[in-house]
């Protein structure tokens, strides 16, 4: 089976301390979406993040996270769509 595209290994950076790691993995998240729009089925959600080991043992992630929407405007309620 293969691995989901939002688990990344981090054992070579958790071995070493103050290393950091660009990684950039894409894919669906089924059911992402709040109560009026959402990611249309099959869309790609795509994570662009710096993975950097700490000290103590713990990882940081930071970056941006972006994937298309669609939904219904509250005021309108007209179909809109864009990317977040």
């Amino acid at each position: 089976m293969a691995a989901a595209p939002f688990v990344v290994s981090v054992t070579t950076e958790r071995r070493n301390p103050g290393v950091q790691r660009d990684v950039r993995v894409a894919g669906p998240l089924p059911g992402l979406g709040t109560s009026a729009a959402a990611v249309p089925d099959g869309a790609d959600v795509v994570a662009d993040v710096a993975l950097e080991a700490m000290t103590d043992g713990r990882m940081t992630a930071t970056g941006t996270v972006t994937a298309p929407y669609e939904g219904e405007c509250r005021r309108c309620l007209e179909a809109v769509s864009g990317s977040v």
